[in-house]
């Protein structure tokens, strides 16, 4: 004699409820893999864009290469003056306040 199983009364319960707990996690894990991430340790490549999309800041000079002015930038930060480096198509570009232009220009003269 063949012994027969059969689906008792639990079963109608059990399994819709852990195929949907079941799919209910992969639901949650897909939404968290595939989300926009607000934060991030891998710092993103900044977009270049022209010169004048900085509003009211005044570009002084075009250094060479990005390193060349980064140690204009923290000389003229050294001075109180505040400084940017922008990127931007026509290569980086250090950016000052328009009331700091003409004591900017004067510390950086002849070093770009």
């Amino acid at each position: 004699m063949a012994v027969m199983m059969t689906w008792g009364s639990t079963t109608y319960l059990l399994v819709p409820i852990l195929v949907g707990s079941g799919l209910f996690v992969l639901i949650l894990f897909l939404r968290w893999a595939y989300s926009p991430k607000k934060t991030s340790l891998i710092q993103r490549p900044s977009k270049a864009s022209f010169k004048d999309d900085y509003g009211v800041l005044v570009p002084i000079a075009n250094p060479s290469n990005y390193a060349l002015g980064e140690q204009l930038r923290l000389e003229l930060l050294s001075k109180n003056i505040k400084a940017t480096l922008a990127f931007t198509l026509e290569g980086p570009q250090l950016m000052v306040w328009p009331k700091d232009e003409t004591e900017a220009r004067k510390l950086i003269r002849g070093r770009v």
